[in-house]
Order: C-alpha cells, then sequence, then structure tokens
C-alpha cells in the first residue's frame, strides 16, 4: 500500500511539473521560439539587428525595466522587439532607445504593450525610426507607454481594431 501511494504522488507531482511553464531568463537578445514568460535580468547594450524576435503565440516578454539599445555604427535597421504573424504577444516593461524600431507588431492579433518607455528611437540611418510600429494587425491595446522624442512614436497602419489608453 506504500509503494502504491508512493507511485501515486509521483505521478501527480510529474503531472503537475509537466503541465507549468518556468520563466525563463533573458540574458542577451535571442529569438523565442516557444510560448511561455520570459523576463530581462540586465541591460542589452550594443547589439546588432534584431534584439529580441518573437517566433511563436502565446508570449510575455517582461523587460523588468531594463533597457535594450543598439551599437551606433551598426548601418542596417534594428529592432528592440519584433513579432511577426503570431498571436497573444505581450510586450511590457521595457526601455528601448536608439533604434529605428523600438516595439514592432506585423500581422499579430491579441497583442498587449504595456508600461514600455521607447523614447529617443532614432539611430539617424532611417529617418523613419518609430518608437512602437503597428501593422496589419487585430486587436492590439497600447497602455501606459511613454514614446517622445521619436520620429513617429506611435504608428498604427492598416489596423483592424486596436485600443489606445495614456
Amino acid at each position: 500500500m506504500r509503494l502504491f501511494k508512493l507511485i501515486i504522488l509521483l505521478f501527480i507531482l510529474l503531472l503537475f511539473i509537466g503541465t507549468t511553464s518556468a520563466l525563463k531568463i533573458i540574458y542577451d537578445c535571442e529569438d523565442i521560439e516557444k510560448s511561455g514568460e520570459y523576463k530581462l535580468n540586465q541591460n542589452i547594450s550594443n547589439y546588432y539587428g534584431t534584439c529580441i524576435e518573437i517566433f511563436s503565440n502565446d508570449v510575455i516578454v517582461d523587460g523588468a525595466g531594463y533597457t535594450i539599445d543598439v551599437d551606433p555604427n551598426y548601418p542596417y535597421v534594428t529592432y528592440g522587439v519584433k513579432v511577426d504573424g503570431h498571436s497573444n504577444v505581450t510586450v511590457k516593461n521595457l526601455k528601448l532607445t536608439d533604434l529605428d524600431y523600438g516595439i514592432h507588431y506585423y500581422d499579430v492579433s491579441n497583442g498587449f504593450i504595456f508600461n514600455n518607455d521607447v523614447s529617443y528611437i532614432n539611430n539617424d540611418v532611417y529617418i523613419n525610426a518609430r518608437g512602437i510600429s503597428i501593422i496589419s494587425s487585430d486587436n492590439i491595446t497600447i497602455s501606459e507607454n511613454t514614446a517622445s522624442n521619436n520620429e513617429y512614436g506611435i504608428n498604427i497602419e492598416f489596423f483592424r481594431l486596436y485600443h489606445l489608453n495614456k
């Protein structure tokens, strides 16, 4: 009987562990290819190209107040966070600076952009620097963000449904 209880307990424990999603820590620029919650644990500076690119649905990126900025000598288009063609993606609590695009959503559905500072988005490479860029997306909520000193603070093109607060 004791062995049976132990086996049942182990089964329940394995079942529970297998169904929970652990927080994943971001130490540097990376591609996110699996659903889950990701959290920065430090500033990310002097990278090239796209810092965080999301290739999955159901993702939360929490910047935890840390800053992402680009190498000022990089001559091509730069993105802080880029999402193309996915759903249920949240980007929150990030400071993004010196980029061409701070947060870029293209063909995203059910997204949430909350409490980010996307100021001074312009590294002098492209004149059309955008703090937050939403293109061909639907049901996007943009709330409590700061988007100042950019060529375009918040740029929305070909939208279907969005919510803009503050």
